[in-house]
């Protein structure tokens, strides 16, 4: 083959890899958009659902929506936000949310994931709990709570392949199309049925896995062990990075306030540690030992100018914030040593934290 020729292979093919590379993104990209009904309108401003709440949003990181029922308006979950049924919580990629429902179950949707509450009742009076749960597609962790004393207590979830029902369990489903895989962890006991086979329901507790294909009836429950269960949960791990942003933000806040020192002059001003540790004083105002006697001997020392008592109560404010931001910091060491130690010896995942 010629020279010529060779090129022409070698053209051929690299138009061939971004053709593929083009598919495979715009492939990635519908995935993402096929999950938003067509007509939708993005808003930034939150108006609440019909009724009462049936739940309120908690961590959220990354693009996350709620739709409310029998509208084309998506609004921008964020913390506090309230939940109301027929809700359709959608996470883009990277995105990731944690709600609670008023019964105190905790649900944590992985990224690229479409979950509706299509019913949601809670009354402690007459001890009766009932959730109906629709999952299109996605990964979702469920904490439910369970409720000893209820008379009336159910819990389901339906994908596109099967029903799960629960009524005091901790476990993920990851669901497609045509595929829906239940995985219970701990201290859990679930009642799977395919939608080919109703009538023939399968149950799965602790650390097992069953499949349901489309069309087919549930597989055989297999064993799953903790470290697979380690990396299961890493997709329902948030990062509520608004946390240090905010204390920082405080900070930044305080330290623009800060009116100027009008002390005596050839004094140095007082001066706001942000990065250290409190209020720096001019060295001839410290107090050494030898000179205790004659602080006795000094008299009352005369008002403080409004000035710096307002630099001292912001001052208390900025070690405030500080403290919170080391304890900010002290909280996700003792989280990276706590996976360390789990690494050793995994203990199953309880209650989501």
């Amino acid at each position: 083959m010629g020279m010529s020729g060779r090129k022409s292979v070698c053209r051929f093919g690299f138009m061939l890899i971004l053709l593929a590379v083009g598919i495979l993104f715009g492939n990635n990209q519908a995935h993402s958009e096929s999950m938003f009904p067509n007509g939708l309108i993005f808003e930034d401003v939150f108006k609440p659902g019909f009724g009462a709440s049936v739940g309120k949003v908690g961590l959220v990181q990354g693009d996350v929506f709620i739709i409310h029922e029998n509208t084309l308006v998506a609004y921008p979950a964020e913390s506090d936000l309230p939940l109301f049924e027929g809700d359709t919580l959608i996470t883009r990629k990277k995105g990731r949310v944690r709600f609670s429902l008023n019964d105190g179950s905790i649900l944590t949707l992985a990224s690229q994931t479409k979950l509706v509450i299509n019913l949601s009742v809670y009354d402690p009076t007459k001890k009766s709990r009932f959730s109906f749960l629709g999952m299109d597609l996605g990964k979702v962790r469920f904490w439910v709570k369970k409720l000893v004393d209820f008379k009336n207590s159910e819990f389901k979830v339906k994908t596109k392949t099967a029903v799960v029902g629960v009524r005091g369990s901790d476990f993920i489903i990851i669901a497609s199309a045509n595929r829906t895989e239940v995985t219970a962890l701990e201290k859990t006991e679930l009642e799977v049925v395919s939608l080919a086979g109703p009538e023939n329901p399968s149950e799965i507790a602790d650390f097992e896995r069953i499949v349901i294909e489309q069309g087919a009836l549930p597989s055989s429950a297999e064993d799953i062990f903790s470290e697979e269960i380690e990396n299961m949960k890493r997709d329902f791990t948030i990062t509520p990075k608004g946390i240090e942003a905010e204390a920082q933000a405080e900070v930044r806040e305080i330290k623009a306030k800060m009116p100027a020192f009008k002390g005596p002059v050839g004094q140095e001003p007082l001066k706001l540690a942000i990065e250290g540790k409190g209020i720096l004083v001019p060295r001839e105002e410290l107090i050494r030992p030898e000179n205790m006697g004659e602080m006795e001997d000094r008299k009352p020392e005369p008002p403080r100018p409004p000035d710096v008592v307002k630099r001292e109560e912001m001052s208390g404010r900025a070690e405030t914030v500080l403290e919170k931001q080391e304890e900010i910091h002290r909280d996700h060491q003792e989280k990276v040593m706590d996976k360390k130690i789990r690494k050793e010896l995994p203990p199953f995942p309880g209650k989501p934290e």
